[in-house]
């Protein structure tokens, strides 16, 4: 379960930099 929750919580960290790689608007 831990586990399953650590990729999860990774894929959003991953996901949240890549948007803010595409739409760094203000760096």
């Amino acid at each position: 379960k831990m586990h399953c929750s650590n990729l999860a919580a990774d894929a959003l960290h991953a996901a949240i930099e890549d948007y803010q790689k595409k739409h760094k608007k203000h760096a």
